[in-house]
């Protein structure tokens, strides 16, 4: 197995909620003789206390026993530790990671874990064992779990109850009621399960909402995953605004399946999972899932939109990482839809997700963006419809268009006027891979991907290690993928979402 060694290189600050995307250089290095770990570094932290040790059975045999809470939060951004001691001599202690993403660990013979989570991500469970011959080995485990470092956390269980006060112990049941009690930045913490919406969820400034929490309160989002549900029935003879969640504010949104379903009807609608507010949003490791609209109901639908009405933007700054954006028919059926700056200051940012568009009908696209945004190793994996990608004035590095096996689609990029540079890109599958403006073309991959229809990379793709690491926009990328596979940790970046272990 390949592992990797952090090179704390530099990090960004995230604006909404306080979330900083954590930047880190890597460099290779593989287990030696007897399994020895590549050297880990980094910072992090927790709460005092101690947990039970494992312990051997025969005199003389190593003790293990953990300085600190077995089971800890720790706050983003914020460094800590896990320390162990050792009670009588041990041939070697031994590091292993049992799940959450993926990170470098200690050196074997190491008493000291340090990590600092960039972001609020899945809880990461660790194994301490000492070793001797003849001895049984002791162990310890701990869990650590990210957390927002807000004024208050809320949580919200399928075994809760509205009545409740949204702690840990007595959890409310519905997200509306967490987001009614939301006083200031507040950090929304929702069980796993399916949860049915009345209506569409206003959210206000400050406040983060994260998925996928089991009932110890740990988070695997991709085992426990949280599902917020919006059916509507679309009857309206005119343009309807229809969205699931709206940010009144800077709003944070991840670990959720986000579903906006049609329940009947064939009204004309513009039907939108996430409205951006005046602020933008930070939105990462969420399913985002259109609903299908034919092409006679009106502008179909839109994943995350900055307008309601198709004629006016919205302001702010968009971080969108890790997610994937699903499916829906009509026209246009958008993935993103940005439509004009507030500021030309706005920051818009599109890292590693990978974008699955379904739609038939004219004006489709997985992103479309009337200035300037930032595209970077993304998967765009595009079937018959109109373009992959139709943007202006923007970076567009590292990411991987492939058209859909037995479709045609038209194109995968179109650009206006200026067109930006697109440098590292690969395309596949097209009939016509760039368009419009679409000048300032290097370095572009045009070998079969050998993608999976889920956007994985097999082994042997071209795409492996394609795009040099030395590149400055590689430095937005956050630190995993959305399998939490580890960025920029071979000999070069992964064209597209997926980073290959």
């Amino acid at each position: 197995m390949r592992t990797a060694t952090l090179l704390p290189l530099s990090l960004i600050l995230l604006t909404g909620c306080g979330l900083v995307l954590g930047l880190d250089d890597f460099t290779d290095c593989t287990e030696g003789a007897g399994g020895q770990a590549c050297p880990g570094t980094g910072g992090s932290g927790g709460t005092g206390g101690s947990s039970n040790p494992s312990t051997s059975t025969s005199p003389g045999c190593p003790t293990l026993s953990l300085e600190g809470d077995a089971d800890r939060d720790i706050v983003v951004g914020e460094s800590a530790s896990v320390e162990v001691a050792l009670d009588g001599n041990a041939d070697s202690l031994v590091w292993e990671q049992l799940a959450g993403p993926e990170v470098s660990l200690p050196e074997r013979g190491a008493t000291a874990f340090a990590h600092t989570p960039p972001y609020v991500h899945d809880t990461l469970s660790l194994r301490v064992s000492a070793k001797r011959e003849g001895c049984d080995d002791s162990i310890v485990e701990v869990s650590l779990t990210p957390q927002s470092d807000l004024d208050q956390r809320i949580y919200v269980s399928k075994q809760g109850d509205d009545t409740n006060a949204g702690t840990k112990a007595a959890p409310f049941a519905t997200v509306e009621a967490a987001l009614a009690s939301a006083t200031g930045p507040t950090e929304i913490v929702v069980g796993e399960g399916e949860y049915a919406l009345t209506g569409a969820l206003t959210i206000p400034e400050g406040v983060a909402i994260h998925g996928g929490y089991d009932a110890s309160w740990h988070r695997a989002h991709h085992d426990q995953v949280t599902t917020l549900r919006l059916e509507h029935a679309f009857t309206s003879a005119t343009l309807e605004p229809v969205f699931l969640a709206r940010c009144d504010g800077a709003c944070v949104l991840s670990g959720m399946t986000l579903e906006l379903r049609n329940s009947g009807g064939t009204g004309q609608a513009v039907a939108t999972v996430i409205a951006l507010g005046p602020a933008g949003a930070t939105i990462y490791e969420n399913h985002l899932v259109r609903p299908d609209l034919d092409e006679s109901e009106g502008h179909g639908c839109v994943g995350v939109s900055d307008t309601l009405d198709f004629a006016t933007g919205g302001g702010g700054d968009l971080k969108m990482f890790n997610n994937v954006v699903d499916g829906g028919t009509g026209a246009p059926v958008m993935g993103v839809l940005l439509f004009e700056k507030a500021d030309p200051l706005n920051t818009w940012i599109i890292a590693s997700n990978y974008f699955k568009n379904t739609g038939t009908g004219d004006d489709s696209a997985a992103i479309y963006a009337q200035d300037s945004v930032t595209l970077v190793g993304n998967t765009f994996h595009v079937f018959d419809n109109d373009a992959g990608v139709a943007v202006q004035n923007s970076t567009v590095f590292a990411n991987l268009f492939r058209g859909a096996d037995g479709a045609t689609p038209a194109l995968g990029i179109t650009c206006g006027t200026p067109a930006g540079g697109l440098d590292y890109n690969a395309f596949f599958g097209f009939t016509t891979p760039t368009a419009g403006s679409c000048t300032n073309i290097t370095n572009t991959l045009t070998l079969d991907p050998l993608m999976t229809m889920d956007g994985h990379l097999q082994p042997g793709s071209p795409a492996i290690d394609y795009a040099p690491l030395a590149n400055p926009t590689v430095d937005i990328l956050p630190q995993w993928d959305r399998d939490g596979d580890l960025r920029r940790k071979g000999a070069g970046l992964d064209v597209g979402a997926d980073e290959v272990e």
